[in-house]
């Protein structure tokens, strides 16, 4: 968020030795009244437009602290390898949205009057893909709140601004939700993506079953290798947006679900690998060969 940048609502953490700068959510949320108003009137405005199924930042931010998600490493059982979440990964984890809302304002001054200067982007949470924008200069005003500010600067703009989102839901009811899905060979591995198995009556290496069952598996094919060596195969996938469960209820198909049913196949015979699962927000799952 540009907004937090600007304002200096940030914070640091150590990247396996690398300093890493976040947005601190708290600290806007503690301390900026503008941008709570400035949400509230987006919430508003987007209700008002049939929208009803929208997750505050604010809410969710106070359940993660709650629930003591704030964990930003992931370790294994066995070597103690890790990989680092941001902030940012874990609210999309937690809350699940499919579009994130970018909302980056300022208040300006014209003489005694305030207009405000305004950037609204879409993002698909998956991807962090731009994929709708709206930007302008609201009208001078001498009293207007920041909300009566911003809600008169952007409602020229938000039907369009909507109407980019709903192209955009289409196509992926379409064509299916794009993901990116590695899967890698630990050190400790017996096997790598060269290992052939009898596989469909024939000796097949282990990169081209699993290939193979990601075509299978994708929207109409839809699927990328994007590099591919003994040790790393690196995928884009176009996924279904849902899944049945067994109660027979639908389910939003996020890449480590997805991913998940590619594991229990490796993990059967004549496979029998040795995996271990996870996931860098909603569109990016890792799997890792050699160990649990």
């Amino acid at each position: 968020m540009i907004y937090c940048n600007r304002h200096g609502y940030v914070k640091e953490f150590n990247d396996q030795g690398e300093k890493v700068v976040v947005e601190d959510y708290d600290a806007l949320f503690r301390s900026d009244e503008n941008m709570r108003q400035v949400i509230a009137k987006i919430n508003e405005m987007i209700r008002a437009r049939g929208y009803t199924k929208i997750a505050d930042l604010e809410s969710a931010l106070r359940k993660l602290n709650k629930d003591q998600a704030y964990k930003n490493v992931f370790q294994s059982k066995t070597s103690g390898s890790s990989i680092r979440r941001t902030p940012l990964d874990l609210l999309k984890e937690q809350v699940k949205a499919d579009i994130i809302i970018d909302v980056d304002f300022d208040v300006k001054n014209l003489g005694a009057r305030k207009y405000i200067h305004f950037n609204i982007k879409g993002v698909d949470a998956y991807t962090s893909e731009q994929i709708s924008t709206a930007s302008g200069d609201g009208e001078p005003s001498f009293a207007a709140t920041t909300g009566v500010l911003l809600e008169e600067a952007v409602l020229s703009h938000i039907d369009n601004f909507l109407a980019q989102l709903q192209d955009y839901f289409n196509e992926l009811f379409d064509k299916g939700r794009r993901i990116k899905l590695v899967v890698t060979v630990l050190d400790m591995s017996d096997v790598d993506l060269e290992e052939e198995y009898q596989y469909e009556g024939e000796d097949t290496e282990l990169g081209d079953i699993i290939e193979s069952w990601l075509e299978d598996h994708a929207v109409e094919g839809r699927m990328d290798v994007v590099n591919s060596t003994e040790n790393i195969m690196e995928t884009e996938i176009r996924i279904p947006l849902f899944y049945e469960k067994k109660n027979g209820r639908r389910s939003a198909l996020t890449a480590k679900k997805f991913a998940r049913q590619l594991v229990k196949f490796l993990k059967s015979p004549p496979f029998n690998l040795i995996m271990k699962l996870d996931s860098r927000g909603l569109g990016e799952a890792w799997i890792f060969i050699g160990e649990k």
